[in-house]
């Protein structure tokens, strides 16, 4: 099973990172590199490299192990994220469908690359309050994932689109598992080890999943089971030696839903949100958001551009929602 992750979820270690590197054979995600670079190393190195790219590129220093290993990486097959989030930001900038967006892209950003990565690594040190770049790149990690039949993870909706998207998905499965939501990438590999034999069939039922799109059946719930009774069996040989770890290992059990959404989800959730927001300031709010569910924001053109995208969102358990505040 491979999972497509955020880059920002990937900076800040959120749950919808720990989790998906503990669980999956592998984790795609988008490596923003100058031209040149082949890796996240030559990439901090390149010559020219602003100061905010430079500064994201080290807060990823944690993760070089599971780099290193194969367990993260910036493409599969040669075929890169950013190919689609290229297509995404060019669509978005010529169809008209999407004009109520037009006010807050930036579409030049992605054509000159010292703009982008010097854009894209102040965002993510920002946490990702910057539409103009995030959008895109979410829409463009969900159509990579339709191309190769990946889940992706995302974490629990508390912004204005997520919540929007929400009212888009078709609910697929849910299980609730214990994994690491804190742990160095040394723990989190030591950790895959013990546990695969009990992850491999966990891992063959969400690929399955990513793959047919149809509500899971008992085979899920069943690995799921057998898994949460490994972890808790061989708790000491990933655990018991980790006294003396930068990063102090913490576990936690989390809720993983599985939904199918629609190809331009992250479109349509936020043309409906920034409908709301625009409606909010000019008058009484309208408390609903609708993302019109039966129209399509991008007609289909190209390979990834039709579909479902099967989001595996992962909420721990005992953590507070907080109130949505921003577009995405």
């Amino acid at each position: 099973m491979i999972a497509v992750v955020s880059p920002y979820h990937v900076t800040t270690r959120e749950p919808p990172a720990m989790a998906s590197l503990l669980l999956a054979d592998e984790v795609v995600t988008l490596l923003p590199v100058p031209a040149g670079a082949r890796d996240a190393l030559q990439a901090q190195t390149s010559a020219g490299a602003s100061h905010s790219y430079l500064e994201m590129m080290r807060t990823w220093a944690w993760a070089a192990p599971l780099w290193k290993a194969g367990v993260i990486s910036g493409d599969l097959d040669a075929d890169s994220p950013l190919t689609d989030v290229r297509e995404i930001t060019r669509r978005l900038a010529d169809d008209p469908e999407c004009s109520p967006l037009h006010s807050i892209l930036r579409p030049e950003l992605f054509e000159h690359e010292a703009a982008y990565l010097a854009a894209l690594g102040a965002d993510i040190l920002k946490s990702g309050p910057d539409p103009a770049i995030n959008v895109p790149i979410a829409a463009g990690l969900d159509r990579f994932a339709i191309r190769h039949q990946l889940l992706v993870a995302r974490s629990t909706p508390t912004s204005y689109v997520q919540h929007a998207e929400q009212k888009l998905a078709r609910p697929l499965a849910s299980i609730a598992i214990p994994v690491l939501i804190q742990a160095s990438a040394e723990r989190l590999m030591l950790a895959r080890e013990v546990l695969e034999d009990a992850l491999e069939p966990l891992r063959h039922e969400l690929a399955s999943l990513a793959e047919t799109s149809r509500e899971s059946n008992t085979s899920l719930s069943s690995a799921a089971e057998a898994y949460a009774r490994s972890f808790a069996d061989l708790r000491p040989e990933f655990l018991d030696d980790s006294r003396e770890d930068d990063v102090r290992p913490v576990e936690c059990t989390v809720v993983l839903t599985f939904e199918a959404l629609p190809f331009d989800a992250v479109v349509r959730s936020s043309l409906a949100a920034m409908r709301h927001l625009v409606g909010a300031r000019s008058g009484p709010s309208p408390g609903v958001i609708d993302p019109s569910p039966e129209s399509v924001a991008l007609a289909p053109a190209l390979p990834g551009d039709s579909g479902e995208v099967i989001a595996m969102v992962v909420k721990p358990l005992g953590t507070p929602v907080p109130r949505p505040a921003r577009l995405r």
